[in-house]
């Protein structure tokens, strides 16, 4: 039994799974309301646990959730830290630990790890579940995939499986030798925008701008364009409005369509630190 009062800030419904995973390992956990505002600011209170959303901001200026679940200003969160308390966060940025340090506390980042192999493993499961709901036939189209990290490869294996038409691109060579050796179709990025009116559906796993006017030109107008990386996201809306290209700006799938899991890995995760594990 953990007897540290454990607060989740979380607006998704992972979390609901991650409260049910911790509590039911003997953990005291709530999930944060403004009526714990009076207790959390408190002198008299002990040191508490807090665990934060994944990514536990998106704009470096607030936590990354609703009103209702905690969403406020992160000096305003800090200002409710003290001496021993335990904050746990997906992509901590270090300056944002250094804050927490500060102040006597201590910071973890939960997304690390064998945590990134297997949520990239849930993203790719929520991929082919957004296919369903936009209502591709996903089998019967040419597919493009920017970048190979964990995701794109998670991608790139649940396609071959359903032995989908893709081909892989990217910028270096290691990616080129890795996808190689996989025996998938590769195209190196610089040579991308002369195949680009061939693709169907394009997945983006690449968190940088990396389709220009001269990219976007080419696509086909009845093409999807699905950006499931972070900001600043590989296609600009701006730029997707201005060539009518139908972008679906797809983030934190596994949260949406795969709750539960999402969640309970989340949950293992801290438990693993808040016991002391790597």
């Amino acid at each position: 039994m953990n007897t540290q009062k454990t607060v989740i800030f979380g607006s998704d419904c992972r979390f609901v799974y991650t409260e049910e995973y911790l509590r039911a390992q003997g953990f005291e956990v709530c999930r944060f309301s403004k009526e714990l505002l009076s207790y959390l600011k408190s002198d008299e209170r002990e040191p508490a646990v807090f665990i934060l959303p994944l990514p536990f901001s998106r704009d470096k200026i607030r936590l990354n959730c609703s009103d209702a679940d905690g969403r406020m200003f992160l000096d305003e969160f800090l200002s409710l830290l003290k001496k021993g308390d335990k904050v746990a966060g997906g992509l901590l940025t270090d300056s944002f630990r250094q804050a927490v340090c500060s102040v006597g506390a201590t910071g973890y980042d939960y997304y690390d790890g064998k945590m990134i192999e297997d949520n990239a493993v849930l993203t790719a499961k929520a991929v082919l579940m957004l296919f369903d709901e936009l209502k591709l036939d996903y089998k019967a189209e040419k597919i493009a995939v920017t970048g190979f990290g964990r995701t794109a490869k998670a991608i790139a294996k649940l396609l071959e499986a359903e032995n989908a038409d893709f081909t892989i691109t990217a910028r270096s060579e290691t990616a080129k030798t890795q996808a190689g050796s996989q025996n998938y179709r590769f195209v190196k990025l610089e040579n991308f925008t002369g195949e680009l009116p061939f693709f169907d559906i394009i997945i983006n796993t690449v968190p940088a701008l990396i389709f220009d006017e001269g990219m976007l030109s080419r696509i086909k107008k009845d093409a999807v364009i699905i950006d499931i990386a972070s900001a600043p996201y590989g296609i600009s809306d701006c730029l997707a409005e201005q060539y009518k290209l139908r972008l679906v700006r797809a983030l934190s799938l596994p949260g949406r369509y795969l709750p539960d899991e999402a969640g309970r890995l989340i949950g293992r995760r801290i438990e693993l630190i808040l016991k002391g594990g790597s």
